[in-house]
């Protein structure tokens, strides 16, 4: 029964984003709005408070094909076979409240009401979202300051790309750089109590492998809590090829 509903609202939504002209590929919508950029809407639910009910959110997206391509050539990843974008974030944030934002609906009865709402969101605010960052400059700039909720770890890939794609290759490679030298640098124990109870034990990766639940229990007792850190001061050897294949891009 559940599954019947949830399967009945989810064609609703698929119904309805299909209806603004999108096409549906693999878990992500997607439309071309211009040359060589893609407009998509990813879609997500969980547990709602109401059990009767389902959450839903909606995730917009931009998605640049040329930087997709160098991206898949650097690291392997194949979000064209996804239609998974280069930039997005829920729709929430583009909405006055600016926080998370979910529809909860219903397995027993229409959910005509909260539709409407979800598809005029879309139209209003994906819209607007989809031609500021459809400009490929506007796009860079967010990337370089971090916008959006732009994390290290997406920027240190996207924006080199995004700085080649402008014949500015050397300055791709100085932001790669800056990238290995912040990730090589290992946190003292001082700076990863910032903030946090400054009697917290700290625990690097694997020396605490060999403690008994004892001995733990008692780490705990003595310190009021702990912290296992791993991967700090170290830099991926994935991130190391990206570097060497970017140095080879003509």
């Amino acid at each position: 029964m559940i599954n019947e509903a949830k399967e009945n609202i989810e064609r609703g939504i698929s119904k309805g984003i299909k209806a603004l002209g999108f096409k549906k590929k693999k878990y992500f919508y997607y439309k071309l709005i211009k040359p060589n950029i893609y407009a998509t809407i990813g879609v997500g639910s969980s547990s709602a408070f109401h059990e009767k009910c389902r959450a839903y959110s909606i995730q917009l997206g931009i998605l640049y094909e040329n930087v997709e391509r160098i991206a898949y050539e650097l690291t392997g990843i194949n979000k064209l076979a996804l239609m998974k974008p280069t930039m997005s974030t829920d729709i929430g944030y583009l909405m006055p409240e600016n926080r998370f934002k979910k529809w909860e609906l219903s397995y027993e009865f229409s959910n005509e009401k909260e539709f409407s709402e979800m598809f005029k969101a879309i139209e209003t605010y994906g819209n607007e979202y989809w031609e500021k960052y459809s400009n490929s400059d506007v796009l860079f700039h967010a990337f370089y300051i971090r916008e959006a909720g732009i994390q290290n770890v997406t920027r240190d890939k996207y924006l080199p790309i995004l700085y080649y794609i402008r014949g500015e290759k050397e300055k791709g490679l100085q932001v790669i750089e800056n990238a290995i030298a912040r990730m090589g640098t290992r946190h003292t124990d001082e700076e990863l109590r910032w903030n946090q109870n400054e009697n917290m034990a700290i625990l690097r990766a694997g020396e605490g492998s060999h403690m008994s639940a004892e001995e733990m229990e008692k780490l705990l007792r003595d310190n009021g809590s702990f912290m296992i850190v791993a991967g700090d001061g170290v830099v991926s050897p994935e991130y190391l090829e990206f570097r060497e294949k970017y140095m080879q891009l003509d």
